[in-house]
């Protein structure tokens, strides 16, 4: 009986936790399509403009001169 009993419990506990990490890949997802689909071209412009400032010239410091 108390057997049986702990193994409910347990399953319950098992299905519990299946059910949270099933609800944290689902927003995880829902996050992923989010930032792809729905905000990508500002994002792309943001990236863009970060790489097109980042470029700063730089002279070479050793070697034949």
């Amino acid at each position: 009986m108390a057997g049986d009993q702990d193994s409910r419990r347990f399953r319950r506990r098992l299905a519990a936790l299946a059910l949270l990490v099933f609800a944290g890949l689902i927003l995880i997802m829902a996050r992923m399509v989010w930032l792809q689909v729905t905000r990508h071209e500002e994002l792309a412009a943001k990236a863009e403009q970060n790489r097109i400032a980042r470029q700063v010239p730089v002279s070479p410091s050793g070697g034949p001169r």
